[in-house]
């Protein structure tokens, strides 16, 4: 449903991994939201690494 946001915040080299930091936002359980079918996207560009990648998610969730 509707009310759902995806931003990736930033993008870090730390030791041996390349960190990619994500935070989603959602709506409170009490928010009125539109019945319909989305899927929240972000795409940023950054340089081509050899490093294992990890996705490090936070969880927002938003008042009405």
């Amino acid at each position: 449903s509707g009310g759902y946001e995806i931003t990736i915040d930033s993008v870090k080299t730390a030791g041996s991994e390349y960190l990619i930091f994500v935070r989603i936002r959602e709506p409170a359980e009490d928010c009125g939201v539109p019945l319909t079918l989305t899927q929240p996207v972000d795409v940023v560009r950054v340089p081509r690494r050899t490093l294992p990648t990890r996705f490090v998610e936070s969880t927002e969730v938003r008042r009405c």
